[in-house]
């Protein structure tokens, strides 16, 4: 960066003086010495979370104990989703709040296939969250012996499968469809109104994972078709680590699937204490054991920023970060051995760019290590040589992305020298 660095510095500059979003940044904590793009994998902390978390445990929990269960702590889950609801566009009484997306993926993997009794054939991709597969062979050997799972090839250079493959394979043989709204890797977005449509024709369900989509990309699930879906909220939600996870099924399914794990919370009456069980009939009829306090308390503060700031919002913001930062590595990354990994089309990318480089490891090393005024800089890897850049409209700004760039020029620079 020599000339042009001047312009682009001052380019970065002027738009985070425009940026209507900028002051939402202050409601974070955060270090001015450290450059954080790995919110797509853990969220910033909101300062309301702080305070909301110390007032649970220093007067809820530390004075009032139990009996905190009865004043406030039962109705949590629901409180829960009923923001998480509005976020995804569906009603509350469609959303339940509980344990992790794995397990709510179990959950309504499992209630799909027994009532699609009669088709044997689930399909994913080879793109598809590894843990996602997991959950879907784990399914088959342990319960479904007789199904059989189809990962579908990636194609465009690994960052999809081509929507036209994944049509293709949807007949009437297909008990579920299982793929994530947002590619973990690529942030490429399928085009789910249209695989929801062309699924509904052939009978199919179709199960979605809304981890990197949920907070990062507006959502209208009914509009867009959707009958179930799971996510977590610790990533674009800012939830805090391993906080509760969601999942939603639309109403005319809910009396319908059965929750394979029969727990003390999905019991219609659960403080009776009965030997039998008899579940739910509503959403709640997915939850488990004893929810999460502390991490239901924790959810509603970055939900409710979400909100304020308002998606459409926040969606203009992030496409215009990372069209910032495609524009800067077409002229200063490209020709020094980076690769883009994600979609140069806004409507086909969410709200982290990947970049790969054959030292992506040794770059990683050094973004960790102080410049000489301090600055490090916490983007995400993966495996083999991938470097994720998760954009969060709440707390990112485009100096941030230019001081990236040119951080990334500088260790390459050194590593030839």
């Amino acid at each position: 960066m020599n000339e042009p660095r001047s312009y682009f510095l001052e380019k970065a500059l002027k738009l985070d003086v425009n940026d209507s979003l900028s002051a939402f940044k202050d409601r974070f904590v955060f270090n001015e010495n450290e450059v954080y793009f790995d919110g797509n994998s853990l969220g910033r902390l909101p300062k309301e979370t702080q305070k909301v978390l110390d007032k649970t445990i220093q007067s809820e929990w530390g004075k009032d104990l139990i009996r905190s269960w009865e004043n406030k702590w039962i109705d949590l889950p629901r409180q829960t989703a009923v923001k998480i609801a509005e976020l995804l566009g569906v009603s509350s009484e469609e959303v339940c709040v509980a344990d992790n997306t794995s397990t709510n993926l179990y959950k309504l993997a499992f209630g799909a296939l027994k009532f699609q009794k009669n088709r044997k054939i689930i399909i994913t991709d080879e793109l598809n969250f590894p843990t996602d597969q997991y959950i879907l062979e784990g399914l088959i050997e342990q319960s479904f012996p007789n199904h059989q799972l189809v990962k579908l090839k990636s194609d465009n250079d690994g960052q999809c499968v081509d929507i036209e493959s994944i049509l293709s394979a949807i007949n009437s043989e297909v008990a579920l469809v299982c793929l994530s709204h947002v590619l973990y890797k690529s942030a490429h977005i399928y085009d789910m109104k249209t695989i929801n449509a062309h699924a509904e024709k052939a009978g199919v369900l179709v199960l979605w994972d809304l981890s990197h989509s949920a907070g990062a990309i507006p959502l209208d699930l009914k509009a867009l078709g959707c009958k179930m879906a799971v996510g977590c909220t610790y990533k674009f939600l800012n939830g805090g680590p391993g906080s509760s996870a969601f999942l939603y099924l639309d109403k005319d399914l809910i009396t319908k699937f059965q929750n394979p794990i029969a727990g003390w919370f999905s019991h219609e009456r659960p403080f009776d204490f009965e030997a039998k069980f008899t579940a739910k009939n509503s959403i709640d009829k997915f939850a488990t054991g004893t929810p999460n306090v502390l991490s239901l308390v924790g959810i509603i503060p970055g939900v409710d920023l979400l909100l304020e700031a308002e998606m459409e919002a926040l969606r203009e913001k992030s496409l215009s970060l990372s069209s910032y930062f495609i524009e800067l590595y077409n002229l200063f990354l490209k020709d020094i051995g980076f690769e883009l990994k994600s979609p140069i089309k806004d409507s086909q990318r969410a709200s982290h760019v990947t970049i790969s480089h054959e030292s992506a490891t040794y770059i990683m090393k050094y973004l960790e290590i102080p410049e000489k005024n301090g600055r490090v800089f916490i983007p995400d890897f993966r495996p083999p040589n991938y470097i994720r850049i998760g954009l969060a409209p709440l707390y990112n700004s485009y100096r941030e992305v230019f001081l990236f760039v040119e951080r990334l020029v500088e260790i390459i620079g050194q590593k030839e020298s």
